[in-house]
């Protein structure tokens, strides 16, 4: 059968593979070779996964398809979204492509409160001009008792780097210099041109390397799944970084797409997760876990008032609760799984 037949109405049941609901969205799309098949099973190649699935049509042995992920429970389903032979090399060189650049930067970066701690305690040691080039960087931190409004937290998004190569793209010249990318890289290019190899500057040189590939690497991950948006706001407390990070999730529920917002945030008794889900008729449940029982008890004492606080702004809460297990973190290593990489 020519592959150009099939079509969205093409269905494939995933079978044995319960853990991988773990790994997947809804929504994603993944990119299959047909490696063999029995009767109405195909074996699939996802990345470096290899699995069987039951398919509502016939495919042929070496055809390419992209899959899109249809339902996770009772059991992982996948449409197909394409088939187009003539696609398949510029689908192959895009993956090659975006391997490449896994294998360079991940081994490269690391989370952003580690260079923001860095950054930190390095300026006062610096030279003028490194203490203004890292000025800019450090004043995106958080600030102690700073309110965060939800019109801050899209600037501070909209700021974050991970869309540096389109504002060069649309000559968004006014918001380039907010962008911490962008001031990574102007840092950078300030570092190179001081002379002398002190150690402070080789450890900076580290420092700034390390976040412009962080912020890279989530630049890829955005692409590959547009639909979660990764992102890192740490704090500052008594000259020290606190490390906050939120994964913003876009998920198809017809007729429109629910909002998810998972945040980590480090308190100063333990480590409060939330996973925050907005419903189809804009109203709110939200879970939130540590395993500090201390910081759970407050939690549980202030959740009334939370309540006052949503109804006071006019925003409808549907739960607020503590929940017994911690919400599964959208990480690096939950992304790449399908991915083959020899770092």
């Amino acid at each position: 059968m020519d592959i150009s037949a099939l079509n969205s109405n093409t269905l494939l049941r995933l079978t044995g593979r319960d853990g991988l609901a773990n790994l997947l969205q809804i929504g994603q799309t993944l990119k299959a070779e047909v490696l063999q098949t029995q009767g109405n099973q195909v074996q699939l190649s996802i990345g470096n996964q290899t699995l069987w699935a039951q398919s509502s049509q016939t495919l042929n042995v070496g055809s390419k398809v992209n899959l899109t992920v249809q339902s996770l429970q009772p059991q992982i389903e996948l449409r197909l979204t394409t088939a187009n032979t003539d696609k398949a090399p510029n689908t192959q060189n895009l993956t090659a492509n975006l391997q490449t650049a896994y294998r360079q930067f991940l081994p490269q970066q690391m989370p952003l409160i580690n260079s923001f701690q860095q950054l930190n305690l390095m300026q006062p040691q610096l030279p003028a001009t490194l203490q203004s080039a890292l000025q800019p960087i450090l004043d995106q931190l958080l600030k102690p008792q700073e309110r965060l409004s939800g019109e801050a937290l899209k600037q501070h998004l909209q700021n974050s780097g991970l869309f540096l190569e389109s504002k060069l793209a649309n000559k968004d010249q006014a918001n380039l210099q907010q962008d911490l990318k962008a001031q990574l890289l102007q840092a950078k290019q300030t570092l190179e041109s001081q002379s002398g190899g002190e150690r402070i500057t080789s450890q900076l040189s580290q420092a700034l390397n390390q976040a412009v590939a962080r912020i890279t690497l989530q630049q890829l991950q955005l692409y590959e799944q547009p639909h979660i948006t990764p992102f890192e706001l740490p704090y500052l407390a008594d000259r020290q970084a606190v490390k906050q990070r939120m994964a913003f999730k876009k998920t198809p529920q017809h007729p429109v797409y629910q909002w998810e917002v998972q945040l980590q945030l480090n308190l100063d008794e333990a480590e409060l997760n939330a996973k925050i889900r907005m419903q189809k008729d804009h109203s709110f449940q939200i879970g939130l876990w540590s395993d500090d029982s201390e910081l759970r008890e407050k939690i549980e004492n202030a959740l009334p008032e939370l309540e006052t606080q949503f109804l006071d702004n006019a925003l409808k809460l549907q739960s607020i609760r503590l929940i017994p297990q911690e919400p599964i973190e959208e990480n690096i290593a939950t992304k790449m799984t399908l991915i083959d990489l020899q770092v």
